[in-house]
């Protein structure tokens, strides 16, 4: 049975096939409560939706009009099934048709608003569960990807101007501001507040508060800088330094709308500097505005080129955007000024990994670990790649070394159990897929691979109880069903077998294992018919599959549609001619179309391919009888 694989949380996580990244899912009420909250939440949607001017119909000509309706068709449709994050990215590709379309911004808001407020219900659902548990419970907090902060370095002290009793008081006032922000910007701050200071004796003026603001944030006085700030706003609303320092100050408390709103101000008052658009990047990023992110980002680098951190989250800006010709030349820039910056490493492996370059993923993820021999998230990844490479022993021990590294991660655990599970350690997978568990109890994959390590060896309680809780955690998550349905195969439960492969189609329609398990299913409850449409099925979605040509050849020859069991037959050897068995089924349905030509010609096929085969005896009696 497949194994799952996550290897982080954000958006730059690797994936693989099924048994990789998937999204955590909060742990699940009762189901009547549950359903109720979902209604509470999907009525506030629809209320939203409803009262927003959001149905705006009109005439749309040409391509980009029919194509800008279908993002918004599409952004509306996933908002209503609470797709939030798939709304809002066709609503990115809507902004970039018609960025003054007000449907767009009028729909943004809307669904921002649901997406709060299922925040909250799950938060509240989970506050209820803990209440409820004696066992000790780990949530994992979501960290954004971003940079969010950078570190002030003192750059070259500035050369100032002299400043001569002789001059005006004008002129020496404006050379005291001057050198105020020749300090300022290289980040001199108590230099510059002198140099405001004696400026400030001159004239005492709403600008200087404002300057003076910003070289005390720099000083982390936050508590002078407001006042500053406050002061020269509250005499002149233009002051832009002030609504900087005011925004700075809203975004360390994690006020977005707010410090965004500053920010503008700021801008609106000719004040910019790279750190102002470096933190208006940061919170469109957030926001996953991702066109208005990388448009703050490139605006901060062109401001100061040298701003590292700027790179770095240009080229996460841009991997959002799927640039990802664009985020690699962000993320070298970053590592020409941080050549040792191992996050950096890990993002650009990903990007080949996800590309399907290993071997130049491998050097990035190694390189990381190199830097950082305790990144146990670049040692995830490293894993990752190994397996991808099929190198499992060297991924045994890159999963190992993240678990050592970080035992608390669940994700270090949960993949040193897969690849413990994959070399047939299952008692001792099984206790890292409890660890994983304990650090988080709703993580739907490590119970679905603890289920798939039970059902190894032989289990079969307690492989139903855990595919059961991945279910409950992921009621749209495929593979647990098809664990289930394999089980029940297993134990000749039939019946029940085949409810959990139909929920699985049901979930997953282009599922080559849930139809060949519906079909092995009623095969093996003699309800023949259904089991050909199974099978059929199947083959539409793999028609190279041998297990199942020789399945459908089987349940032929036992209604005695022996025509269809030869064609069946005959693909299975087209693809694979390892099986005597197989030969001498197709000679025995040759044998009753009497088309004894082919008959014998396969059976003389027997012999010459497989000299040893068991069934010889009978291949000879045939023969005689030709």
């Amino acid at each position: 049975m497949p194994e799952k694989k996550r290897t982080t949380t954000t958006k730059s996580s690797s994936t693989r096939k099924k048994s990789p990244s998937q999204k955590p899912t909060p742990a699940p009420k009762p189901q009547s409560e549950n359903q109720k909250k979902r209604w509470i939440a999907l009525g506030a949607l629809a209320l939203l939706l409803l009262l927003g001017p959001l149905v705006w119909i009109g005439l749309s000509g040409g391509s980009k009009a029919k194509q800008l309706d279908k993002y918004l068709a599409l952004a509306q449709e996933y908002a209503n099934n609470e797709a939030y994050d798939r709304a809002l990215d066709y609503l990115d590709k809507a902004f970039e048709i018609d960025p003054n379309d007000p449907r767009i911004k009028d729909l943004r808001d809307a669904i921002i608003r649901a997406q709060k407020n299922k925040e909250k219900l799950k938060e509240e659902e989970l506050a209820n569960i803990l209440k409820k548990s004696n066992q000790p419970t780990v949530v994992v907090q979501q960290t954004p990807p971003v940079e969010k902060e950078t570190k002030v370095e003192k750059k070259e002290k500035p050369q100032v101007e002299q400043v001569s009793s002789k001059e005006s008081a004008a002129e020496q006032y404006k050379k005291y501001m001057e050198n105020g922000k020749k300090y300022l910007a290289n980040n001199y701050f108590d230099e510059a507040i002198k140099e405001f200071e004696k400026a400030r004796k001159i004239e005492n003026t709403p600008e200087v508060d404002a300057y003076e603001s910003v070289a005390y944030y720099g000083k982390k006085d936050t508590g002078k800088a407001q006042s500053l700030a406050q002061s020269a706003i509250q005499k002149d609303p233009r002051q832009g330094p002030a609504h900087y320092t005011m925004g700075k100050l809203l975004y360390d408390k994690d006020l977005s709308d707010e410090a965004l709103a500053s920010f503008k101000k700021a801008v609106e008052g000719d004040y910019e500097n790279a750190d102002m658009y470096y933190s208006m990047g940061v919170i469109y990023y957030m926001k996953k505005l991702y066109n208005d992110a990388r448009t703050a980002f490139q605006k901060a680098i062109s401001l100061d080129p040298r701003h590292a951190k700027a790179y770095y989250n240009l080229g996460l800006t841009y991997v959002a955007l799927n640039d990802n010709n664009n985020a690699l030349k962000a993320f070298d820039q970053n590592l020409q000024l941080e050549p040792n910056n191992a996050k950096t490493m890990v993002n650009v492996g990903t990007i080949y990994y996800n590309a399907k370059q290993f071997s130049q993923a491998e050097k990035f993820f190694a390189r990381a670990v190199e830097i950082e021999p305790s990144n146990d998230r670049a040692l995830i990844k490293l894993g990752n790649t190994y397996e991808e490479l099929k190198q499992y022993t060297r991924a045994l021990t890159a999963y190992q070394k993240a678990y050592q590294a970080n035992p608390k991660n669940y994700l270090s655990s949960f993949n040193y159990a897969r690849m413990l599970a994959y070399t047939e350690r299952y008692a001792e997978a099984l206790k890292y897929y409890a660890e994983s568990i304990q650090q988080k109890n709703d993580y739907a994959p490590a119970y679905y691979n603890m289920a798939n390590a039970y059902f190894q060896i032989k289990e079969y309680a307690k492989a139903e109880e855990n595919y059961q809780k991945a279910i409950q955690l992921d009621k749209y998550d495929p593979e647990p069903y098809l664990g289930l349905g394999t089980m029940y195969l297993t134990r000749q439960d039939y019946e029940k077998a085949l409810s959990a492969f139909k929920k699985a189609a049901d979930l997953q329609p282009r599922s080559f294992i849930a139809y060949k398990g519906i079909g092995d299913a009623y095969a093996k409850a003699e309800i023949y018919e259904d089991a050909i449409t199974a099978y059929k099925k199947a083959l539409e979605i793999n028609p190279t599959d041998v297990d199942v040509l020789e399945s459908l050849g089987d349940i032929y020859t036992r209604t005695k549609d022996y025509t269809s069991a030869a064609s069946s037959y005959e693909k299975y050897i087209k693809l694979s001619q390892r099986n005597a068995d197989v030969y001498l089924k197709l000679a025995e349905s040759y044998l009753q179309i009497k088309d004894n030509e082919k008959a014998k010609a396969t059976l003389l096929e027997i012999k010459n391919r497989f000299p040893t085969y068991k069934n010889m005896s009978k291949v000879d009696y045939y023969l005689s009888q030709l």
